[in-house]
C-alpha cells in the first residue's frame, strides 16, 4: 500500500507517532533452564521489535516519534536498535538526565518538492508511567511540551514553510497546545479520536491501534504560505495484498531466531555433565509421556 501511494503520488512522508513495539510477550527461555543460559536478544518481544524496524526501513520511514512503549525492552535495547533505523527518532522533549542532551534529534527539517517540512515530535510529561517501574528510563527525563517547543520552534520556523507535531498527547492536550503555539501547522496524534469530537483545530490524523490504518494527508500551500488540507484514513484490512519483500524478511526472521536458540541450547548442553545430560534425558521422557496422557 505505501509503494502505491508513492507510486501515485510522488515524494511522501511517512511519519510514525510511536509505541511499534509488543509490550507484553514473555521472554522464549530453551532447555535446560539455566539464568545464564538466557540471552535476551532471543526474547520473542525483542525479535518481532528487529522485524518492525526492518520493515519501516524497507518501506523508506521517514521519522518516528517514539512512545513509552517503545521503551520496554530496555533503554539499552532502543538505543542499540535505534542505531539500526535508517530514519532518525524524533524527541523535541525528551533529554538525558545527566547532560540534557536530547534522546533523538529535537526535529527534522524535510524538502518535499518546494516546501520545507519541520517534523516535531512531543511525549506527554507523564508518559512512562503506563509502564511498570522496572521498565521506566530512569535516566532520561520528559520536559513539559509546551516549554519544550516554546524555546525550539522559534528554530524551527526559520527552516521550514510547514511545521507537523507528532504528538504522544492526549487529542486534547495537544488541543490546547497548538491553541497557544500558533507556529505549528499540524498534528497528528497517537490515540484514537474521540467519538463525542468531529475535530479539534489543526489535528489532522490520528493513528488507530495496532497498525489498522494508515492516514494519508494532502497539503496545498498558497502564495501567502498557508495551507489547505485533504486528508483521508485507509484501512489495513485483507483486501490489502501483502508485501512480498516484507514476507520473505518475516520469515527470515523467524528462521534465524530459531536456529540462534537451537545453538544456545546445543551449548548449554555440552556443558552439562554426564549425570546432568541423563537427568535431563529423562526429564524429557517423562514429560513426552506426560503430553500422550
Amino acid at each position: 500500500m505505501v509503494q502505491t501511494i508513492k507510486k501515485e503520488e510522488g515524494e511522501v512522508l511517512l511519519l510514525e507517532c510511536g509505541d511499534i513495539f509488543p509490550h507484553q510477550i514473555s521472554d522464549v527461555q530453551t532447555e535446560p533452564d539455566c539464568k545464564e543460559d538466557t540471552i535476551s536478544e532471543n526474547s520473542e518481544s525483542e525479535v518481532i521489535a528487529r522485524i518492525l524496524v526492518n520493515g519501516m526501513n524497507q518501506m523508506g520511514y521517514t521519522a518516528m516519534a517514539p512512545g513509552p512503549f517503545d521503551f520496554s525492552l530496555g533503554l539499552e535495547f532502543l538505543e542499540k536498535i535505534s542505531s539500526e533505523f535508517t530514519f532518525p527518532l524524533i524527541t523535541s522533549n525528551l533529554v538525558y538526565k545527566k547532560n540534557g542532551v536530547s534522546f533523538g534529534k529535537k526535529y527534522l527539517i524535510k524538502k518535499i518538492g518546494n516546501i520545507n517540512v519541520g517534523i516535531i515530535g512531543i511525549m506527554a510529561v507523564d508518559s512512562f508511567k503506563v509502564l511498570p517501574i522496572t521498565q521506566q528510563p530512569m535516566e532520561l527525563e520528559i520536559i513539559p511540551p509546551e516549554q519544550a517547543l516554546a524555546d525550539l520552534l522559534p528554530e524551527v520556523k526559520q527552516q521550514a514553510d510547514a511545521i507537523i507535531l507528532l504528538s504522544q498527547c492526549s487529542y486534547e492536550e495537544t488541543n490546547l497546545l497548538l491553541k497557544s503555539l500558533k507556529e505549528i501547522n499540524f498534528a497528528i496524534v497517537s490515540g484514537n479520536i474521540p467519538e463525542q469530537e468531529q475535530s479539534f483545530e489543526r489535528i489532522v490524523l490520528a493513528k488507530n491501534l495496532y497498525g489498522t490504518t494508515l492516514g494519508c494527508l494532502n497539503l496545498f500551500p498558497s502564495p501567502e504560505n498557508q495551507f489547505t488540507i485533504k486528508s483521508k484514513t485507509i484501512l489495513l484490512d485483507k483486501s490489502i495484498p501483502k508485501d512480498e519483500i516484507i514476507h520473505k524478511m518475516i520469515i527470515k526472521e523467524i528462521v534465524n531466531r530459531r536456529d540462534r536458540e537451537v545453538e544456545k541450547q546445543a551449548k548449554a548442553l555440552w556443558r552439562l555433565s554426564p549425570q546432568e545430560y541423563l537427568e535431563y534425558l529423562q526429564k524429557q521422557q517423562t514429560d513426552i509421556k506426560g503430553q500422550k496422557k
